[in-house]
């Protein structure tokens, strides 16, 4: 291995890391780049086993105007109950069937599952090619493709795809006036947003189990003066909370690992 700090060092070496001054825009601009090459989001009645729900083989445009797959099940009977339930898959995974989806929609929510591009058959399928990876090269897997650049790489393809999602649920008739909620698991991955939450000093969004979010869900349908609050709080913490400050997470990452070296 050639480097040019002696173990000792490197052990030790934390970069000054800031944000840097475009991380706004350059979200922004990605978002933006993605809705102007979009298409109207396709709702494909799908034949399944399925009897409780109507079920949409569902294309949308996701980073760079890529088409990204997707399921919608829409219950039958009484109108939804008062959310929509976007998931977002974890590593590995995809959208599979839609008899893997059967929890919310059987509650009587709406449910739109989000593809992962390039991604599937670690534990589930998946139906999404990611045409714009440019083939440079990486370590296995899906962490460093195209990490040479923010814009080329893959994480930033991924995120865009899950805000573009958030369309194409809003393209649907049946979700009109709805708030969109995303819902935790049981697994470590499926429990991030609880996290991230707590992180953004928002715990009045995490539910303690199913009956607890339907009903969070509901008076947020129900309560547009209880909305605008969260969205007020959210914006201000975003300039305050650590959560947002990814410059010093960087830092402390690094001190973390660090301190696990001195360790060993």
């Amino acid at each position: 291995m050639l480097a040019d700090l002696p173990l000792s060092e490197l052990r030790r070496y934390a970069p000054d890391v800031a944000e840097p001054a475009d991380f706004d825009e350059f979200w922004s601009g990605q978002l933006a780049a993605a809705r102007s090459a979009a298409r109207a989001p396709e709702f494909t009645a799908a034949s399944t086993a399925i009897r409780y729900a109507d079920v949409f083989d569902v294309t949308f445009s996701g980073f760079a105007g890529d088409p990204v797959k997707g399921w919608l099940l829409i219950p039958h009977g009484p109108p939804p109950r008062g959310a929509v339930v976007l998931e977002y898959i974890g590593y590995g995974g995809g959208r599979g069937d839609p008899l893997d989806w059967l929890t919310w929609s059987s509650a009587g929510y709406i449910h739109l599952i989000m593809d992962t591009r390039g991604q599937g058959g670690a534990w589930r399928g998946a139906d999404t090619p990611d045409p714009s990876d440019n083939g440079a090269p990486s370590a296995r897997g899906f962490m460093t493709r195209g990490i040479a650049d923010p814009r080329t790489h893959y994480y930033t393809r991924l995120f865009v795809d899950a805000a573009c999602a958030v369309d194409a649920a809003r393209g649907h008739p049946a979700t009109a006036g709805l708030p969109l909620v995303t819902t935790p698991g049981r697994s470590f991955p499926a429990r991030v947003a609880a996290s991230i939450l707590q992180a953004a000093n928002l715990p009045e969004l995490i539910a303690a189990d199913l009956t607890d979010y339907e009903a969070l869900a509901l008076k947020l349908a129900r309560d547009p003066g209880a909305l605008a609050a969260i969205r007020e709080k959210l914006i201000a913490n975003r300039d305050r909370m650590p959560l947002f400050d990814t410059a010093r997470f960087t830092r402390n990452l690094e001190t973390a690992y660090v301190t696990m070296l001195d360790e060993i």
